[in-house]
């Protein structure tokens, strides 16, 4: 019954202006490897008010860190009214961050070696190209799919984008 009554927010949700709605993440104390069972930190920070929760687990079993959720809801001091877990919003940031890049950001490509005056090897690069621009170039798209990356490059807003990958970040250090 308890768990009917909590939203789980889904990418592209804006986030509630009022306490109650928590992002949520998991933390590994593992050290280097992921081999063998560790303890998991469970963190819940409410967006609104930065209140926030956290326990640990004996290992990432879901009845584990459905146990620490379960805590965090009975000893919040307001009503928890929804969850968002850190791999939504990373995801969200990770498509942002994909578009930027394959679209909208030059890059120099290495492609050989020269010398310079004093006869010194020097690494030599293409003319800065997105990789968008790359793959046009290299023909290995038919004309459908070519109209359709441009047209989706064309409807980027490059400012927006930036301030959406800020307010995303902003999440996640909060």
């Amino acid at each position: 019954m308890l768990w009917s009554s909590i939203q789980i927010r889904r990418a592209g949700d804006e986030v509630e202006a009022q306490p109650g709605f928590f992002e949520g993440d998991t933390v590994a104390h593992c050290g280097p490897t992921l081999k063998g069972e560790f303890a998991r930190t469970l963190n819940l920070t409410d967006v609104h008010t930065g209140w926030v929760f956290t326990a640990s687990a004996r290992n990432n079993a879901h009845v584990r860190i459905l146990e620490g959720l379960k805590t965090g809801v009975e000893q919040v001091p307001f009503a928890v009214t929804g969850l968002d877990f850190e791999r939504a919003v990373l995801n969200r940031l990770w498509a942002l961050v994909n578009d930027r890049f394959n679209y909208l950001t030059p890059t120099k490509k290495p492609i050989g070696y020269g010398t310079d005056r004093n006869g010194r090897r020097t690494r030599l690069y293409d003319a800065p190209a997105t990789p968008l621009q790359r793959l046009l170039a290299a023909k290995v798209l038919n004309p459908a799919q070519e109209a359709e990356l441009v047209a989706y490059r064309d409807r980027l807003n490059p400012a927006a984008i930036g301030r959406q990958i800020a307010d995303l970040q902003g999440v996640l250090l909060n």
